[in-house]
């Protein structure tokens, strides 16, 4: 199938890449994580010691969907009382100064619709207020390289002190998560990477035992299709073609699904990898595609 040959796809199409997409596997490294930041809400119920932990990777190892994870897992265990929710979800933006944090708690605790203009002793005393009566376990911040990232080292020494003074006073737990260069913090602000002391680094899949798991566990989640292949010979040049990188293995998968939906059976083949990449990377790609038949 040429991209000059493209049409919308039809149900069978969407169905397959909606498979791909809402597919989750969890692999070690991810495992890992969540167990430990379980652990830890587990521990602080009991201990007052707030702690917490920074994730670095590049973009499209899965950040933000191991934040979600481990909200989920932490709601599911720790919840106390009927559809109550033990955590909180920070999203930053590279604006983010303790104003601008103080608003991002706030939002996270309920508060919608804050005016720029509010003072921040007046969301401190709303943050205080709706953390005595939700008594978050975990919040997770994400993107929180904006935090450090350019010459911002005081703005980003007031911002953790801010966190800082939440964690201590409300005994939650906070698992930070950003691009390479997070840990910059442990040179800004020591005293919050104590609290935060455990950090993880989520690096591309080399081509190896856990790649082959990773692909076999995409291959036996997705039923619309049959996968196989990607697991066997079409490991390498799934690595070739995605760098071991998440997000791009998930597109070039998609794109997979959608190409061979068509085929016979519904059996993935090497040429419907080769469109997938040429979607994936654009036609600029087309000689270096690791699927092309030579």
């Amino acid at each position: 199938m040429n991209l000059s040959d493209y049409v919308p796809p039809n149900e069978l199409q969407i169905k397959a890449m909606q498979e791909v997409q809402r597919t989750v596997v969890q692999h070690e490294a991810m495992t890992k994580i969540i167990d430990d930041v379980v652990a830890m809400a587990t521990m602080m119920q009991s201990v007052r010691s707030p702690s917490g932990i920074l994730i670095q990777a590049e973009p499209g190892m899965g950040k933000t969907l191991i934040l979600q994870l481990v909200r989920d897992e932490v709601n599911q265990r720790l919840k106390q009382g009927f559809g109550e929710q033990k955590t909180l979800s920070i999203n930053l933006d590279a604006a983010v100064d303790v104003v601008r944090m103080a608003g991002f708690f706030a939002q996270a605790l309920g508060y919608s619709a804050l005016p720029t203009s509010m003072r921040l002793e007046r969301m401190n005393n709303m943050i205080e207020s709706a953390m005595t009566r939700l008594e978050p376990l975990v919040a997770t911040v994400d993107e929180t390289q904006h935090i450090c990232e350019g010459n911002r080292d005081i703005t980003a020494r007031s911002v953790t002190d801010w966190v800082k003074v939440r964690m201590d006073r409300f005994n939650f737990a906070t698992v930070c998560a950003g691009t390479l260069g997070l840990d910059r913090l442990c040179t800004i602000n020591p005293q919050f990477t104590s609290r935060a002391s455990a950090n993880y680094i989520l690096e591309p899949f080399h081509c190896d035992q856990a790649w082959l798991s990773l692909l076999d566990g995409f291959a036996k989640s997705i039923e619309t299709v049959n996968m196989r292949l990607i697991s066997q010979g079409g490991a390498k040049k799934l690595h070739a073609a995605c760098k071991g990188n998440m997000r791009s293995l998930k597109r070039i998968l998609t794109y997979a699904a959608e190409s061979a939906s068509l085929n016979p059976a519904q059996q993935l083949q090497m040429k419907d990898l080769e469109y997938a990449y040429n979607r994936h990377a654009g036609a600029a790609a087309y000689h270096s595609n690791p699927f092309r038949a030579v």
